[in-house]
């Protein structure tokens, strides 16, 4: 079960620190013009030696005006014969933005990843998606794009090695990750100021934390306060579920309240409707910027009584709705919430904490 930078390339020094090479055009069949008007092609390395591994999921996931990287590298040392293979550790990452998905033909894009530092050298694993990693994000409003659209790719190398002081590059990985700058969000053509649509009000949410929580002694959470109830008068109350082998939590409510699964990733009529795919990894206030808004939680229409696996579905954002007082627009009724941390205790029960959201 699992619960579950802008590095400009415009010097050769900063380019060398990426381990990407610019390749220049010939000067004896290009004017000194055209050169500067040619993008720079990034040399994309193929190293991929086996002491370092990817997971499958590497991808991209947009997130609100920003895209998100999935994919976990790792250090395997089965593969290695020397004496010192124990030794191996992470010794650096770099990035770097490319136009097109073509590793053979890709412009270099004077976008800025961020990203959380690493401490090097490192012998733990390197998150792409995680904020106790490198947390790698872009965001799509950034100048370097120059207001174009389409497909580009976000370029990550990984060294490691078992002698960091004297060979810190000794083994290298690249992966290359597309993704998608959404013509119809970001290089729209600006309407005239006599045709422009009233700018929307937004109804800002506010959240806590709501610690202490057990599904043997304080199950329930009280919305008003934010503290943690009995199950008798708890407005969301949790309860140990699952088997034996594969225990896990279910979720019900009192005063009325049931319950809606989020549904920002369904836009399958109109994509732009839901275009924040948000969870636990990936709040609306630390992809934005800004606050939560209640337009940030998109509602899908079933409503239950009951939600079941909530351990196995850990990241999941799920909204307790008040039917009697619910308002789509102003946010009346709706708590949005997920499990922020779990463990598990004694005969199945768990100790936890949840991350709710309310109306200010």
């Amino acid at each position: 079960m699992n619960f579950a930078k802008k590095l400009f390339l415009g010097s050769v020094v900063a380019m060398s620190s990426f381990g990407l090479i610019a390749c220049g055009g010939d000067s004896s069949s290009s004017s000194g013009t055209e050169d500067q008007d040619q993008p720079e092609n990034i040399v994309v390395p193929t190293q991929k030696d086996a002491n370092i591994t990817v997971s499958d999921d590497i991808s991209s996931t947009e997130a609100g005006n920003f895209v998100r990287f999935k994919g976990r590298f790792g250090l395997d040392i089965t593969v290695d014969s020397s004496e010192t293979r124990d030794q191996i550790q992470f010794t650096k990452i770099t990035y770097s933005v490319g136009k097109g998905n073509d590793i053979n033909n890709m412009p270099l894009v004077n976008v800025i990843p961020l990203s959380n530092p690493i401490t090097f050298p490192s012998g733990y694993d390197i998150n792409l998606n995680t904020e106790s990693s490198a947390f790698v994000r872009i965001d799509m409003n950034d100048p370097g794009f120059n207001n174009e659209c389409g497909t580009y790719s976000l370029i990550v190398t990984v060294n490691a090695s078992d002698d960091p002081v004297n060979a810190p590059e000794k083994f290298s990985r690249t992966e290359v990750i597309p993704f998608e700058r959404n013509p119809n969000m970001f290089c729209r053509e600006l309407l005239s100021s006599s045709s422009a649509e009233p700018v929307k009000q937004e109804v800002a949410m506010t959240s806590c934390v709501i610690e202490g929580l057990s599904t043997n002694i304080a199950p329930g959470i009280n919305i008003a306060t934010c503290q943690p109830a009995d199950a008798a008068t708890g407005d969301i109350v949790f309860a140990k579920a699952g088997t034996r082998d594969e225990p896990d939590m279910s979720v019900s409510g009192n005063n009325g309240i049931v319950f809606v699964e989020l549904g920002n990733h369904i836009g399958d009529v109109n994509p732009e409707d839901f275009a924040d795919n948000y969870d636990a990894d990936s709040w609306p206030e630390d992809v934005n910027g800004r606050s939560a808004y209640v337009s940030d939680f998109k509602l899908r229409t079933i409503e239950k009584a009951t939600l079941s696996a909530l351990i196995e579905n850990g990241s999941t954002i799920y909204i307790a709705k008040n039917p009697a007082i619910f308002n789509a627009e102003t946010g009346a009724g709706m708590y949005p919430f997920a499990i922020t941390y779990y463990k598990e205790g004694n005969n199945g029960d768990f100790n936890f904490s949840v991350k709710i959201y309310k109306v200010q």
